[in-house]
C-alpha cells in the first residue's frame, strides 16, 4: 500500500486513500517527477485525479468533485515517500536507478524505522484508508 493523503485548507476534503494502482500503470518519467517533487504537488493531485477517475475510490471522487464545484484551488495532495519507495523497490525496480540518477544515489535504499505519514497521528482524521473496490463493490487488495 502507498499511502496518500488528499487534504483542502478549510479542511473541507480530508481523505486517506491507497495510490498503489496509480503506479502500476504510470510511466518511469511520471514516477521520477512524482519523486523529485517530494511526493506532493501537481504531480500528486494527478495521482489522487487518476485513482479518482477509475471508479474504484468513491469517497476520493466525491471529494474532489467537492472542491472542483467549489472552484477551490487549495487542495494538497501527498504520498507517503518510504510507501512508494518500497512499492517501486518491489514493483518497479526498473525506475529505481532512475529516481537514483536524479535524487542522488542510494536515495531508494530503505532508512531505518518508518514511523508513517504524519496524517495518521491526526485525531481529527479518520484512520481508515480507501482501498480500491471492484465494479461489484467487493474489495480488491492493491
Amino acid at each position: 500500500m502507498v499511502r496518500a493523503s488528499a487534504l483542502s485548507i478549510g479542511a473541507i476534503v480530508r481523505v486517506k486513500f491507497d495510490a498503489s494502482g496509480y503506479f502500476e500503470q504510470a510511466i518511469d518519467r511520471e514516477i521520477v517527477e512524482l519523486a523529485f517533487g517530494g511526493w506532493h504537488g501537481e504531480r500528486a493531485v494527478a495521482v489522487a485525479s487518476f485513482c479518482a477517475s477509475t471508479g474504484e475510490f468513491p469517497v476520493l471522487l466525491s471529494a474532489l468533485e467537492l472542491v472542483r464545484s467549489l472552484q477551490a484551488d487549495d487542495l494538497v495532495v501527498e504520498l507517503h515517500g518510504p510507501d512508494a519507495l518500497r512499492w517501486i523497490r518491489e514493483h518497479r525496480i526498473d525506475v529505481v536507478a532512475s529516481i537514483e540518477s536524479v535524487l542522488g544515489r542510494g536515495s531508494c535504499d530503505p532508512e531505518g524505522l518508518d514511523v508513517g505519514p504524519y496524517w495518521d497521528d491526526d485525531p481529527d482524521w479518520n484512520s481508515a484508508y480507501e482501498h480500491r473496490w471492484s465494479a461489484d463493490r467487493s474489495y480488491r487488495p492493491s
